[in-house]
């Protein structure tokens, strides 16, 4: 009982910082605006993309439209999840480490890491009409293929978007971590941002070579690729569960280093 209370006083208080987060930007409706019309212009250039290569050929690697507008929908409803709850990780060396934010969160009696999710997650809300978007195209593709979705394919299709998160979420904290140890105001994860547009499409269109590095090195087929072949290629569903020991070793591996990293961690008055 005394866990239940400790971990529902903590849910209460995260969520009123991030109440307080999302306030504090929605102030700034303009910068909303401009961020959430340019996640739209984004997403809508990739769609007129994939309509062009349709247009000139009628399957790709064996999938149909339809199949690859689901993929695509997946990618965007994950990504966008990912952005709102992690893009802290885009920033975290400079505003955490160096400017000494940090200071303020650990002085709190709530968990770090969720006070910095929290908080990103306010400074992130451009991001939901992607997220809006990506469930519109899902949607959509499903009703095009004439998807029949039962209650539990539903549950473990979305089991499977919320491990795409997951991964993603895990990967950007590990090297966002990394800042505890080699101190820089840009993001070791910003390289990695131009490689996540690989998994808006399917992986079976990449040489050999690349499915195995996106499957089993950089797990990016967990992002759209994964839950859209269980749902419409039976013979690859199995692999969609990869997903789950990646996200138990990538956060595993997050707590680990998130506790050494806030011990040698320097604050404003040592």
């Amino acid at each position: 009982m005394g866990f239940l209370r400790s971990s529902g006083h903590s849910t209460r208080v995260v969520l009123g910082f991030m109440r307080l987060s999302i306030k504090s930007r929605w102030v700034d409706r303009g910068d909303f605006l401009i961020g959430a019309l340019s996640i739209a212009l984004h997403q809508g250039l990739g769609i007129a993309f994939l309509g062009v290569v349709f247009g000139n050929v009628p399957h790709l690697a064996g999938w149909e439209f339809a199949e690859v507008l689901f993929v695509f929908g997946s990618f965007h409803t994950v990504t966008s999840l990912f952005y709102f709850f992690f893009s802290w990780t885009l920033w975290f060396s400079d505003l955490y480490l160096v400017n000494r934010r940090l200071d303020a969160i650990l002085c709190r009696p709530v968990p770090a890491l969720l006070q910095i999710i929290a908080e990103g997650a306010g400074r992130s809300l451009a991001e939901l009409p992607g997220l809006a978007f990506g469930v519109t195209i899902l949607t959509y593709s499903a009703n095009r293929l004439v998807l029949e979705v039962s209650p539990p394919k539903g549950v473990a299709l979305a089991l499977l978007l919320l491990a795409g998160v997951a991964v993603l979420g895990g990967l950007f904290t590990l090297l966002a971590l990394s800042a505890f140890w080699f101190r820089a105001t840009r993001s070791a994860a910003e390289p990695l941002l131009p490689v996540l547009d690989f998994a808006q499409y399917p992986l079976t269109i990449y040489s050999g070579w690349l499915r195995f590095v996106f499957t089993f090195l950089l797990p990016l087929g967990a992002v759209s690729y994964w839950p859209g072949a269980w749902l419409l290629r039976a013979e690859t569903a199995s692999l969609a569960w990869v997903a789950i020991p990646w996200v138990l070793g990538l956060w595993v591996a997050v707590s680990v280093i998130w506790r050494v990293g806030v011990r040698r961690y320097q604050s404003a008055g040592t």
